[in-house]
């Protein structure tokens, strides 16, 4: 390991210490500032939020995209030290921070022996329910994830993910370890909500924008006949966080791109609710609409 790197080990460790033993107010603070740092060196990602807001909103007025924005960044910051913390984070903790709602579902589709596909979004604390789930419901998730650019980031934030008895799969995996899910009844767990590729996925209606969206989870759950759960993770006044469980209906559905669609469809009709209640927990800096059917595309966004 480089100099560099094994530097970056010692100060993620050891900061991680330190911002878990912070008291949760204490840490919400920091992560407010880590936004207010974030707004300042990502001016694009700030301009990216603010398009997006206004193609989602195109009602509201214009000081109310900014306010909303910088909220969003707070919340960005605070998802920040809180993975920073949940390498450290004592498991009674997570039980503390994180609550479950309708976890019978997940129950009643273990017992049908097929594995089940767990859909969520970048809402909320994403990464701490993942954390958290097993710790509630006992079941097996494997996680599907990203690699982050640095080495030593990457591991730290994989060994932190994988405290509570997570799996982790690369995403250019996912169709490989489906047998193997099934096989060994365990949970699929996914992030939907970002952009997909034109080539290979479909638009469904979002914000009533033709959005892309991937059509892998869905095309799978349909074809082996995996159950659909979703959840989103609320953040609450008192700064803990609120996941009520849904399954999403699947038996009207054929194993058809159509019915891909209308599966996706109902995903995102669920996510848009949770967004127009805490429009300021999602995370908008990501380039949501960037690829548009030619005839939407060409409208630009209101500003």
């Amino acid at each position: 390991m480089s100099s560099k790197n094994f530097a970056i080990e010692v100060a993620l460790q050891r900061g991680s210490a330190l911002v878990a033993a912070l008291p949760l107010k204490l840490q919400q603070r920091l992560g407010t500032t880590i936004g207010w740092i974030l707004r300042q060196v990502l001016p694009k990602r700030w301009d990216i939020t603010i398009e997006n807001l206004c193609r989602a909103f195109p009602e509201q007025p214009p000081h109310w995209y900014q306010d909303i924005a910088r909220q969003s960044f707070a919340n960005l910051g605070i998802v920040f030290a809180e993975v920073f913390a949940m390498a450290r984070y004592p498991l009674d903790t997570l039980h503390h921070l994180v609550r479950f709602e309708n976890t019978e579902l997940i129950t009643q589709a273990v017992r049908q022996q097929r594995g089940i596909v767990l859909l969520s979004a970048h809402f909320g604390n994403w990464e701490l329910s993942a954390l958290t789930l097993p710790l509630i419901t006992d079941q097996p998730v494997t996680v599907i994830t990203k690699r982050i650019k640095n080495p030593v980031v990457d591991h730290f934030i994989d060994q932190a993910r994988q405290r509570t008895g997570n799996q982790l799969v690369r995403a250019h995996r996912v169709g490989a370890i489906i047998p193997k899910i099934i096989r060994e009844n365990r949970a699929l767990a996914l992030l939907a909500d970002q952009s997909a590729r034109p080539e290979h996925d479909f638009y469904v209606p979002f914000f009533n924008i033709p959005t892309l969206t991937f059509r892998t989870p869905a095309v799978l759950a349909l074809r082996f006949g995996m159950p659909v759960i979703i959840g989103f993770s609320e953040r609450q006044p008192d700064g803990t966080y609120r996941v009520a469980l849904e399954q999403l209906p699947t038996d009207d559905l054929p194993a058809t791109e159509e019915g891909a669609k209308m599966l996706m469809q109902r995903y995102h009709q669920r996510l848009e609710a949770a967004i127009r209640r805490h429009p300021e927990q999602w995370l908008w800096q990501h380039r949501r609409w960037k690829h548009l059917p030619m005839a939407t595309a060409s409208t630009p966004a209101p500003v």
